[in-house]
């Protein structure tokens, strides 16, 4: 699914797409990710909205867990996390700037993309 519909998704289930804080959140999603997940790419809660990335809890962006290189693309506003190696980033847990569709790379295909809700704040 899109990072649109992907919020609208955890939205329904009284959730929201999992906004990333600390060190210490990322480590525990991340380690989740890689016990239980089947997926390479996952939504994150993270957007750009007038050239600043923000959370759509609105909490601080002050903590960040970009991939080498990234964010890279003024035209992709969306974050994505890395889950298993999807061939272009072998690190799980990184961050990549990417569009709503999934579609910065010919690999990138939204069969490959889950997502992450959060439940509470």
């Amino acid at each position: 699914m899109t990072w649109t519909e992907a919020k609208t998704y955890c939205e329904k289930q009284s959730a929201h797409l999992a906004a990333i804080t600390s060190a210490e959140e990322q480590e525990a999603v991340t380690a989740l990710l890689l016990s239980t997940g089947a997926k390479k790419n996952y939504w994150l809660g993270g957007t750009k909205e007038n050239g600043q990335w923000k959370w759509i809890t609105d909490e601080s962006f002050s903590y960040t867990h970009w991939a080498p290189g990234e964010p890279n693309s003024a035209a992709e506003n969306f974050i994505e996390m890395i889950g298993k190696n999807n061939g272009r980033y072998p690190t799980p847990g990184v961050w990549d700037d990417i569009k709503n569709d999934g579609a910065n790379d010919a690999d990138y295909i939204l069969s490959t993309f889950g997502l992450i809700c959060e439940w509470g704040r």
